[in-house]
């Protein structure tokens, strides 16, 4: 990471600010490769493969790969990493390992260099602009964070403009987006920085940025609005917020009973070992391909994107593998925004399976 983001971060358990141990600098890029972050109330976390790693449990997965054991630290500092150790438990947000696990496994099933949902680069591109409902002259100067950035398609688009983008997801994907954009560009975090976080427990100071996308997130936490509004805060005064949801809205008839009959089969789908659940998925794909085709000539030729065998066994492994799954109707989350104090809120997206709200907070 670059050592200037530090300036954004603070501790998401007590709002306190970070200080930066360094252990190992990364050359070519002049950014921290290895390192911890720890505030004033003894909460630590890891900075590991140049990627600050701001959640619950973080020490756990990381510490081994700091060689500590060979680092001289502060003796306030060990204390610290101990008291995080011992207090992990009491600052867990539900189902968060659940799901950090779930869309780990999702995103590394992904080839490297394809892209989700059908989408290429361009086309996500000119999604995020509709979604956004602004222009690319708009994103001159402006920080923008993508809460929950999966296979880091919108980090990719976004990185030939003028601005300054964070991208946030709790899963292991961000060490597979550090790699890619490492591959297009050795020296993309002097735009793009990544960030290993929940939504529930946001690591950065109020007001800091002026837009943030969340698209197709929050339904997959314990409670959807509770990260809507826990993201709200690190917003500024007129900062733009775009949050797409699950929602019936839009469904047909077909498309109930499929939800009704994928929420019956999700009792047991979410406990399998994802290395069966990939397999059960990889095998569903013709019955999917073949429910595509029937819908697009039956009903409307351009209603599901045509995708490849690999994107659609993603999108039946992300309907089944998530512990939580929650709809919204665009009324509902329309309250969300004026209860938060947003104007100018519209819908500027939908399909048959989400809705896209937008908004301006005030």
């Amino acid at each position: 990471m670059k050592t200037d983001l530090i300036d954004l971060l603070q501790c998401p358990f007590c709002r306190s600010a970070f200080t930066l141990f360094q252990l190992e600098a990364h050359q070519l890029s002049s950014s921290v490769e290895s390192g911890l972050l720890y505030c004033v109330n003894s909460h630590v976390f890891p900075i590991s493969g140049s990627i600050p790693r701001i959640f619950v449990q973080a020490l756990d997965n990381h510490l081994h790969e700091l060689y500590l054991e060979k680092t001289q630290l502060p003796e306030k500092l060990s204390r610290a990493i101990n008291a995080t150790m011992t207090s992990k438990k009491n600052l867990a947000v539900p189902g968060h390992r659940h799901i950090q696990h779930s869309f780990s496994s999702e995103w590394n099933e992904l080839a490297f260099n394809m892209n989700a949902w059908g989408q290429d680069v361009n086309e996500r591109e000119k999604l995020f602009f509709q979604c956004m409902d602004t222009t690319s002259e708009e994103l001159k100067g402006k920080l923008i964070l993508d809460a929950g950035c999966g296979n880091g398609e919108v980090e990719e688009a976004l990185m030939k403009f003028d601005a300054k983008i964070i991208g946030m997801d709790l899963s292991y994907s961000v060490d597979k987006i550090h790699k890619k954009l490492m591959s297009i560009n050795p020296r993309y975090q002097d735009k793009i920085s990544l960030v290993q976080g929940n939504v529930h427990q946001p690591p950065f100071k109020d007001a800091v940025f002026d837009m943030i996308h969340s698209a197709g997130v929050l339904h997959h936490t314990h409670d959807t609005r509770a990260g809507f509004e826990q993201l709200s805060c690190c917003l500024k005064k007129n900062g733009i917020f775009f949050i797409e949801v699950y929602s019936e809205d839009h469904k047909n008839i077909i498309e109930k009973i499929a939800f009704r009959v994928f929420n019956v089969i999700r009792k047991i789908t979410t406990k399998l070992p994802h290395g069966v659940l990939h397999s059960l998925c990889w095998g569903l794909t013709p019955l999917l391909w073949l429910y595509i085709y029937s819908c697009n000539k039956i009903m409307n030729k351009n209603r599901y994107i045509r995708r490849n065998r690999e994107q659609m066994e993603l999108s039946l492994f992300d309907a089944l593998s998530p512990l939580y799954d929650w709809h919204h109707t665009t009324i509902e989350v329309k309250n969300w925004f004026h209860a938060m104090g947003f104007i100018k809120i519209k819908k500027t997206f939908f399909n048959h399976n989400v809705i896209g709200i937008n908004g301006h907070f005030k």
